[in-house]
């Protein structure tokens, strides 16, 4: 039997939301618009240790303003 690749974990809905929330945070800080926040996901996290590829889209009322990130 092949071993799971620890690399073809999928991301669970939990774990997509606190992605989410600290790219959010991240950028909002970065811009000037908030504060800094304390993360509210550990990130000493396994699946955060994972090589995987990471795209952000991000959009204004609906209309797309940027985009960036590879699929690999």
């Amino acid at each position: 039997m092949k071993p799971e690749n620890p690399n073809s974990h999928q991301l669970s809905a939990e774990e997509g939301h606190q992605l989410l929330d600290l790219a959010r945070q991240t950028i909002t800080a970065q811009l000037g618009i908030a504060q800094p926040q304390p993360a509210a996901i550990d990130m000493k996290a396994p699946f955060l240790a994972m090589r995987r590829g990471t795209f952000v889209t991000l959009k204004k009322a609906g209309d797309l303003r940027g985009c960036i990130g590879s699929l690999t």
